[in-house]
């Protein structure tokens, strides 16, 4: 991506020069991430199926000589914010301005000894849509990182040397920073809210082209990548109901976190075992058979209303199917090509969430009944859930066809959520990137 090609890319080029005549001396996009398969099984240790979004955040940026850091929207310079990095600035819940200081403040906890941090002027816009499921928080959060890691030579210090290599691991410290974790030595702090693992990251960051990855986590590590038919295009459809996590969405999503880890403690005090993530209970269900594994979740929630109340079977069955047999099943038929099964197995994946996860809304399942009677070979909700898009799986060529009579339908079913929702094709795109000067066109 040249930024002459780019006009989101160029107007915050413009931005950055209106400040003062100086030239933005980093660039970078951030895509946002689809996920096909891997319904909040990311943090639990199990795996997904994802790709990256030919939409995203562009940013430039120009250094300062102090250690200010200026957030710019390119469309609305008016409504520029600036804050300190270690510093947390004063700011309302859900204000936009919290994800590029989290990232800073996170920046001088665990980059702050070895060098002197400076500031910058950060401009940026994003086509990607806002609280519907693709991520663009995460993406805000990872083009900021990225701005001013290039802008400090991060990559330089002997902390980031000691803990990130390669691609997989900055996702991972990536997903730390959002969610507040440490990794490896690096220490965590409050993150931004959410509970989550680091699935959105590897996708904006590792993602080909072309193709759909298979990834695992806790640690992340690459176990696939499969290339895209030609023959294939994804219609993504937003469904107008915010998926935003803040107030009391935030507590739904974090509760879905929650109920996994609540989940673990009660396999551990069962069996014995050192059990630390759902994806290891659930091979423990396997040999022992899924059944007997649930009978012993119910019988602690029987003797416990806490347990009960939180669901902990449901959950755990939502998680086993998605992780032991939707997933793998679905990668041996994109591989393979068989598209009927993609379909039953996303239907499967769609009815586990809105069962076992309880993170999906009327609007979203119309959405994906819709896509599949007006002939989609495959479709689900996707991503934290409690609102957002629906993805569908059509022949190439049809996409413009579908998409008209996938909006007709439901306009006509919400009316009100329809008037805000949108209807996007796409093709996995590439990871993101970040460059200095001195490659700039």
């Amino acid at each position: 991506m040249n930024s002459s090609d780019d006009p989101l890319l160029l107007a915050c080029h413009e931005v950055i020069e209106s400040l003062g005549g100086k030239r933005a001396s980093v660039e970078a996009f951030v895509p946002g991430r689809i996920e096909l398969f891997g319904k909040h099984t990311d943090y639990a240790g199990g795996s997904s199926i994802v790709a990256a979004t030919d939409r995203g955040f562009r940013m430039t940026a120009s250094p300062r000589d102090d250690t200010t850091v200026r957030m710019i929207p390119s469309d609305n310079p008016a409504s520029m914010a600036s804050f300190i990095p270690g510093e947390s600035p004063r700011l309302p819940a859900g204000h936009w301005l919290n994800y590029p200081a989290t990232t800073a403040r996170r920046i001088a906890l665990n980059f702050g000894e070895d060098i002197t941090l400076r500031g910058a002027d950060i401009a940026f816009q994003s086509d990607l849509p806002r609280a519907d499921g693709m991520s663009s928080s995460s993406a805000f959060m990872v083009a900021t990182f990225l701005v001013l890691a290039h802008i400090n030579r991060l990559e330089d210090t002997s902390a980031y040397r000691g803990n990130i290599s390669t691609c997989e691991e900055l996702a991972g410290y990536l997903g730390s920073v959002e969610n507040g974790a440490s990794f490896g030595t690096l220490a965590g702090e409050t993150g931004v809210g959410t509970f989550g693992g680091s699935e959105d990251h590897a996708a904006m960051l590792c993602s080909r082209a072309d193709s759909v990855s298979v990834y695992r986590y806790s640690p992340i590590r690459l176990i696939e990548r499969i290339d895209w038919d030609d023959s294939l295009t994804l219609v993504i459809a937003t469904s107008g109901v915010s998926a935003e996590k803040t107030g009391e969405a935030l507590g739904a999503y974090n509760r879905a976190s929650h109920r996994a880890a609540r989940t673990v403690e009660v396999f551990r005090a069962h069996t014995g075992e050192a059990f630390t993530t759902l994806r290891e209970c659930a091979g423990h269900a396997e040999r022992i058979g899924l059944e007997a594994a649930l009978s012993k979740l119910r019988s602690a929630e029987q003797g416990n209303g806490e347990l009960k109340d939180m669901r902990l079977s449901t959950r755990f069955e939502q998680f086993y199917h998605e992780e032991m047999e939707y997933i793998p099943g679905a990668v041996e038929a994109f591989r393979s090509g068989d598209w009927e099964r993609v379909g039953a197995l996303a239907d499967a994946s769609h009815r586990g969430a809105a069962e076992g996860l309880e993170n999906q809304t009327p609007q979203t399942d119309a959405l994906q009944q819709f896509a599949r009677e007006h002939g989609a070979l495959a479709s689900s909700a996707f991503g934290a859930g409690f609102g957002g898009s629906v993805w569908a799986l059509v022949h190439s060529g049809s996409e413009e066809n579908f998409g008209h009579a996938w909006s007709d339908t439901y306009r006509q079913t919400f009316p009100v959520e329809a008037a805000g929702s949108r209807i996007m094709s796409m093709r996995p795109a590439g990871r993101a990137w970040a460059r200095s000067y001195d490659s700039l066109k």
